[in-house]
């Protein structure tokens, strides 16, 4: 994301078998995933990940075309 307010190493997402986790990397503008401030947190389905003013949705790439209009390979999408 090209913006002053997020961080060059702002956050991950790290997989461990079927689940996802978010972690915050000691950024300056913090992560939140549904409005909740976070430093690290599991990932559900269809969670809203803000980074500064930027709003991210966690999705399941696995999901059919016709279930989910992200069909990417992509965990996040950027609304």
């Amino acid at each position: 994301m090209d913006n002053v307010g997020v961080s060059g190493n702002h956050a991950e997402i790290i997989k461990n078998g079927d689940n996802y986790t978010i972690y915050d990397l000691n950024s300056t503008n913090s992560v939140y995933v549904n409005v909740e401030r976070v430093s690290d947190k599991a990932l559900k389905l269809g969670d809203e990940i803000g980074i500064f003013k930027h709003k991210l949705k966690f999705i399941d790439a696995d999901l059919p075309a016709s279930f989910e209009k992200a069909a990417t390979k992509s965990r996040i999408e950027i609304w």
